[in-house]
Order: structure tokens, then sequence, then C-alpha cells
């Protein structure tokens, strides 16, 4: 079983109620009139569309098949990766090469660890194994997207700064729907410091800490917040509105 949903005054898709042995739905439309493109304005996430999602199973019962929750607990473990002794000793020599700890304050180490890794580190946009492999990073100086993750990530914990892993979407190209679990709706990342109330935009290299893109504000995203439990660690998501400068 599918959920679907529309958008923008498009009609609701229709389910084939006729057709016993194929599960169809349709949608019929007659005319859609062209949206007027204008400056400034978002277009994509005005024009009519419908997003979907496979929802449940009834051969093996099973309900709710993708979810946020198991995002944030996917998507937090793959971004925490156990590194061994020599990669942790990489990571200790990076944050003293950096100089963020000079400081004993937590928001000028991380703002002196974005400038060091954001000039000193290449992001590369296309995804390769080695590209998100600690050791090849720290030793070539060039990561990819979910490389430069880890990185922030095993630097924060390493400096002791609590975080949130975000999921977003630039709202110019796709408005986060916080009623509609969709992975559609999961396209960019973000890092949230809670005691801070900053963002930092790990693959943005002309941002820096609070000065994060705007079309990642004034929208929702899934935040991840890490939580252990004894030896166990783990993650919890729930949507927030990521809000804007004043």
């Amino acid at each position: 079983m599918f959920k679907f949903k529309s958008y923008n005054g498009l009609a609701e898709i229709q389910r084939d109620t006729t057709n016993e042995e194929k599960n169809r739905w349709f949608l019929e439309i007659d005319n859609m009139e062209a949206l007027k493109e204008e400056p400034m304005s978002a277009y994509d996430p005005n024009l009519q569309s419908i997003t979907y999602v496979l929802y449940s199973n009834t051969a093996t019962r099973k309900r709710k098949i993708y979810s946020y929750s198991d995002v944030a607990q996917s998507y937090y473990a793959n971004v925490n990766v156990e590194v061994d002794k020599k990669v942790e000793k990489k990571i200790s020599s990076l944050l003293k090469t950096s100089k963020a700890l000079d400081s004993s304050d937590k928001e000028q180490q991380l703002r002196t660890l974005e400038q060091y890794i954001k000039t000193n580190f290449v992001y590369q946009s296309f995804s390769h194994p080695d590209l998100g492999n600690l050791a090849f990073i720290l030793e070539n100086k060039m990561a990819s997207k979910l490389g430069l993750i880890r990185l922030y990530v095993a630097c924060l914990k390493k400096l002791d700064i609590d975080y949130n892993l975000v999921l977003t979407t630039n709202r110019f190209e796709t408005k986060f729907d916080k009623e509609f679990e969709s992975y559609s709706f999961l396209s960019d990342e973000l890092i949230y410091l809670p005691k801070l109330k900053k963002y930092l935009a790990p693959t943005a290299v002309f941002s820096r800490l609070e000065y994060i893109p705007f079309a990642y504000t004034n929208n929702y995203g899934l935040f991840i917040k890490p939580v252990t439990v004894g030896e166990y660690n783990s993650a919890v998501g729930k949507i927030k509105m990521i809000k804007p400068l004043g």
C-alpha cells in the first residue's frame, strides 16, 4: 500500500477499484495552467506536484516501511563510525594544528575548527568510498559530503561539544512538509549546536557558523539527537523549524 499527497491545488490521486489483479492508482488532468516565473520567488516548490511513499505490505503485515525513526538511527550510525587509535591520534593532531584548542570557549573552538577545515580540506561533490574514509581524508585533505560530516562529528566528539545532525531541503527546490514523511525531504545536511543555538553547514564552503545559506532556514528539518543508554548508542529524530536569522 502506498501513501500519496498532492500539493498546490493538484487533485488527489485515485485508486482504481475496478482492477482486482493489480494495485493501480491514477490521476487524470484535462488542463494544467503554467506557473509564471517571478524574480526571487520559489518556482519549483509552487508547482503542482505529488509525492508518495511505500507505506505498508499486507502480506507481511508490516506498516510504516519507511520512517524518520529508522532514518535517524541509520544516519547517526553511518556518520558516527568507529576509528582506530591511529585515526584518533590524527584527529587530535588536527585540532592542535587548527589552533581550536587554543581557546577554552566552545564557540571559538568551533569557529576556528570550521575555518581550518574549510580552507585546508577540499570538498568533492561526488561520492567514493575513499572520500568517506576518515583515514584517507586526514591524509589527503579531501572528502565527500559524508566524509566531511564524519570529520566534523569526530572533531565535535573530541571537543566534547553537543550536536544534532539535521536533514532538510533547499526551500527554493523543495519545501519540507512536516506532515508527510518522505525521504525526498531529506536531501541536505546541517549540524545544529543546541547549547550555542547555531547551525553549521559542512559543505557550504563560503558559509560559517550561524551564517548558513538562507535557503535552508525558515524551513523544517529532521533533527537527529544522539542518545546513550548504558553502553548502547543510538539516536532519535524530531521535526523542528530551522529559524532564520533576525
